[in-house]
């Protein structure tokens, strides 16, 4: 059984996270700039901005191949504190700690 994305991961997935690794992929440091900028400012006063920060930093570090496993955690993350599960959230943080995914 496949569980369906919440729009949160589905949306940041679709318009940040996948073109900005496309840009990597492709030597584009001017598009990979505008999507980071365009990602922060539609989520930077938003209680979400942490676990999205660290997604950002992942793929700064790996660019062109980031550990997807650490970036679907995060927006994991970022959906159990939008939906303020606190508990959920902390325990996905301790896994992606676990993971080597705190930067």
């Amino acid at each position: 059984m496949t569980q369906k994305m919440s729009p949160l991961k589905t949306e940041v997935l679709r318009k940040f996270v996948l073109p900005l690794i496309d840009s990597y992929k492709h030597n584009d440091t001017a598009s990979a700039t505008i999507i980071k900028e365009s990602m922060m400012r539609a989520y930077e006063n938003s209680t979400i901005a942490n676990p999205l920060r660290d997604i950002l930093k992942t793929i700064e570090q790996q660019r062109t191949k980031p550990d997807m496993r650490i970036i679907n955690l995060n927006l994991d993350e970022a959906q159990a504190i939008k939906d303020e599960r606190f508990e959920v959230a902390a325990r996905i943080r301790d896994e992606i700690r676990r993971l080597g995914g705190k930067l």
